[in-house]
């Protein structure tokens, strides 16, 4: 399965809980689409879980961006300036290109939270915490 979540925000505790709701396992590909960082107290260890994991990709949101000019710059810089702030995903055939960021009109009623299997691709959750 592929799974795509995003703005995590240093919650290391609902980050384990998405990834045993889940079920991720090392033949899972896991996507991060930025904000792992800022508000909670645990973006550097949830930042540290994804580096640690060979099925695992991430790139830059606007909190990461934030951070590379503030009190953590000295922690977070190493990580992040190799992160893109985009990239190509192939599933089942169909081509995806993922970003951070949302509806610049504001609609909020386009974005599920949690787990939400998209049409037609049986292998493609996104997730959003």
């Amino acid at each position: 399965m592929t799974y795509v979540i995003s703005d995590i925000h240093g919650n290391f505790e609902k980050y384990e809980d998405m990834l045993e709701l889940i079920h991720l396992s090392d033949e899972d590909g896991l996507y991060v689409i930025g904000d792992v960082i800022d508000r909670g107290p645990d973006g550097i260890k949830i930042l540290k879980d994804v580096m640690e994991r060979p099925n695992a990709h991430m790139i830059l949101g606007n909190h990461e961006l934030m951070a590379l000019t503030g009190e953590k710059r000295d922690q977070v810089v190493s990580v992040l300036i190799s992160l893109p702030i985009s990239m190509e995903l192939e599933v089942n055939g169909q081509n995806f290109h993922l970003v951070h960021g949302f509806p610049a009109d504001g609609r909020k009623d386009q974005v599920r939270l949690a787990c939400t299997k998209l049409d037609d691709m049986e292998e493609l959750y996104v997730c959003l915490i």
